[in-house]
């Protein structure tokens, strides 16, 4: 067998829905195994700190070692309540998994997630090279999360009408699209190498602070110029090399085309926010976790 039937015989069984059920199961059990493994053995409390100093301690030394301990308390308290990044991190990874595997690329996506792990876990073990095996993984986990999303809207766009035939060819059209191509590979590599971009030599605070303002304004930006260039562009182009004519021609009212590129212009922007929304508290949490 070439590898081109191997290729085509796992695509076929990908495709069944046996697949799918038993892949669900096991991408649901190993969320519910994480979240409980951390909310366990991580966010329990582990006892109040003790003081072990010998008798005869100067008052003004036993002062400060109980504010130490106490600064110490403080900072592993917060450490035991920040389980919302986990399990937002765990639902989002779940989500995304399981719309793969129900559009038939269960096995595509793991072994494209197969391939990323081996090329991004030696240039992250790899100090000179960590900070760029951070931006490859950021690239590649913000790209995914966007075919797949995108995906899943063209499923909801594939309802019967004109309206969202015109918005599915609206959203096709935006990947094909270089102009909107570029705004969308922009917006991904600006999340991903914001945080790598940040002064280590600052206090923590100052950057989570800067990379909230700069991400969510940068993201709100980007999305927002590319919603206006790409809703001129999508009519302006279907009316140069005369699309508009094969579509009017059909029984369509002038208001069902021009709504229908409104749906699939805001179900876009809309992936696009839920991308870069995701990616900011993701990004948020791992910087949270840098030393202060």
């Amino acid at each position: 067998m070439t590898l081109r039937e191997r290729l085509g015989a796992l695509d076929r069984f990908q495709q069944t829905r046996g697949f799918k059920i038993g892949a669900t199961v096991v991408v649901l059990a190993l969320a519910i195994a994480v979240l409980a493994f951390y909310f366990v053995n991580v966010t329990s409390p582990g006892g109040d700190l003790t003081l072990d100093l010998p008798d005869g301690v100067a008052p003004q030394i036993l002062e400060q070692e109980q504010r130490e301990l106490q600064l110490v308390q403080d900072a592993l308290s917060r450490g035991q309540t920040g389980g919302t990044g986990v399990a937002v991190g765990v639902f989002t990874v779940t989500i995304i998994a399981l719309v793969a595997i129900w559009f038939g690329l269960g096995l595509t996506y793991l072994g494209l997630t197969a391939a990323a792990v081996a090329i991004v876990v030696p240039l992250y073990l790899n100090p000179p090279t960590a900070d760029l095996g951070r931006l490859i993984a950021g690239v590649i986990a913000l790209t995914m999360s966007f075919t797949v999303l995108l995906r899943g809207l063209r499923a909801v766009f594939s309802l019967p009408g004109a309206i969202f035939a015109i918005a599915r060819n609206t959203l096709a059209e935006a990947v094909r699209l270089k102009l909107s191509m570029v705004f969308i590979v922009m917006l991904v590599f600006a999340l991903a190498a914001m945080p790598l971009l940040l002064n280590d030599d600052q206090p923590l605070r100052h950057r989570v602070q800067a990379f909230l303002q700069y991400a969510t304004g940068g993201s709100f930006w980007i999305i927002a110029v590319l919603v206006l260039f790409f809703s001129v562009a999508t009519v302006a182009f279907e009316q140069r090399d005369k699309v508009i004519w094969q579509t009017m021609t059909k029984p369509v009212a002038a208001w069902q085309y021009l709504l229908g590129k409104w749906i699939g212009v805001a179900g876009l922007a809309a992936v696009l926010l839920a991308v870069s929304s995701t990616g900011v508290f993701m990004f948020t949490a791992f910087l949270a976790n840098q030393t202060a």
